[in-house]
């Protein structure tokens, strides 16, 4: 059995028109999703500058938000019985090489997650914001343990609040602004799992890929990331739209799907990593970090309310 056609690749040029939704409404309904999206934060834009006239459009976007929220979850529930299906097919196409490749993505995402995740973020923490590294990592371990044994963000939100108050020395107000607002559009771990799935993709089919789409993929993938819900499997609705900015054929998630939950774990560590990272630098810029505290992995004796 042959593997499927592959379309050629799209230019420079073509990602950079895909960013432009010349008609949204028939962005929307081909599947333009990078259009779609661009035009989604710049709608967002519009609604938060229009305030309170722009109120019931808010409204009825939330609710939307939390309706495709709760589809997804059904969704995965079904995600088991989809993923033997599709891991069969994907064996019987392309063989048990298909394995050996799986295994080796599986092993690029988590060494990308440690080097992103405690190498870039450690070393943020220490030459930018001059703090010991130990004390961080120690006082976000019960949050990463958290992370990592659920694959939501969103789960381990109150779990990531309660080290940064008592562990990292942050105020409440401080924890409680970045790490709900991260949990819902900081996803670096997301972001950088779509890049290395997308590559892997190309590799898989074949598709070679210049400079500008290489740029056009991590930039798709960070706005993808932003809109990915911080559940369990979250990211694969945004996965179709890289590997179509890619040219790369979306039956690469038949080969993923069956492994997704394993290395969804290792990037929900980054996210939340991310978080703390963003909450322990604005609270030290703002004054709102106890540096004795956090030094101590304690509870800060006065915090801010």
């Amino acid at each position: 059995m042959s593997a499927p056609p592959v379309k050629p690749p799209p230019t420079g040029s073509d990602i950079l028109a895909m960013f432009i939704p010349a008609n949204p409404v028939k962005a929307l309904a081909e599947g333009d999703m990078l259009s779609v999206i661009v035009f989604a934060i710049l709608l967002g834009i519009g609604v938060l500058g229009a305030r309170e006239a722009a109120k019931p459009v808010a409204d009825v976007l939330e609710g939307a938000a939390h309706a495709v929220t709760k589809l997804v979850n059904y969704i995965m529930e079904l995600a088991p019985i989809g993923a033997f299906a599709l891991m069969a097919w994907a064996v019987a196409l392309m063989g048990a090489d298909a394995l050996v490749k799986l295994a080796a993505l599986i092993g690029t995402v988590y060494l990308g997650c440690f080097i992103y995740g405690f190498v870039v973020y450690g070393g943020f923490i220490k030459f930018v914001l001059g703090l010991p590294i130990l004390p961080f990592f120690k006082g976000m371990s019960e949050a990463m343990a958290m992370a990592y044994s659920t694959s939501s963000s969103n789960a381990t939100l109150p779990v990531t609040m309660r080290c940064m108050i008592d562990k990292l020395g942050i105020s409440r107000r401080m924890s409680a602004f970045v790490s709900s607002m991260g949990a819902t559009v900081n996803m670096d771990g997301t972001a950088m799992y779509i890049c290395v799935v997308t590559i892997f993709g190309a590799q898989l089919f074949g598709i070679p890929l210049d400079n500008g789409q290489l740029v056009g993929i991590v930039i798709a993938a960070s706005l993808g990331a932003i809109g990915a819900a911080g559940i369990p499997g979250g990211s694969i609705v945004f996965i179709p739209l890289v590997l179509g900015v890619a040219g790369v054929p979306v039956e690469v998630i038949a080969i993923i799907l069956g492994a997704d939950r394993i290395m969804d774990m290792m990037r929900t560590v980054v996210n939340v990593l991310g978080d703390s990272t963003a909450a322990v630098a604005v609270a030290k810029w703002e004054g709102e970090l106890d540096a004795e505290a956090y030094r101590a992995n304690r509870l800060p004796e006065a915090r801010p309310a």
